[in-house]
């Protein structure tokens, strides 16, 4: 009888632990930045307009400090910029920059390939043999 209550509070304790790390891994900040992200990606929010946070936590339905603590990262992260009495600025990037970043991206997208042919298993080929398999079929729909 004893087994089976302990194993009904370990399964219990187990699905609570799980939902912490849930809440932990997306906090109200990470979704925030992620919908700035969004709006920066999309277009809403064009390189060198200002964020305005009343007006981003009011739209969110958030308080500003998730919005300023999301703005800080995106700061970290070159999305955008923070001018000294000014405010905070969706980055404007140059033709130069943008040049340079895509050279970057294009090295590391062929490291990325180079690596995953030389680790991927059997399994993981026939499922990606299979996936390929789907999109041509797809395609010839």
């Amino acid at each position: 009888m004893r087994s089976t209550t302990l194993t009904s509070k370990t399964a219990s304790t187990s699905s609570a632990v799980a939902q912490i790390r849930q809440r932990r891994q997306r906090t109200l900040t990470s979704i925030v930045r992620e919908e700035i992200a969004h709006l920066i990606g999309s277009g809403q929010l064009k390189a060198g307009e200002r964020i305005n946070e009343s007006e981003l936590a009011l739209r969110l339905d958030v308080s500003r400090g998730p919005v300023r603590e999301a703005c800080r990262s995106l700061e970290e992260a070159g999305l955008l910029v923070s001018v000294v009495n000014l405010g905070v600025f969706v980055r404007e990037m140059s033709l130069n920059d943008a040049r340079q970043l895509y050279e970057v991206r294009g090295a590391l997208s062929g490291l990325i390939g180079r690596l995953a042919a030389q680790r991927i298993t059997d399994l993981q080929l026939k499922a990606l043999d299979a996936q390929l398999v789907a999109m041509e079929e797809a395609a010839e729909r």
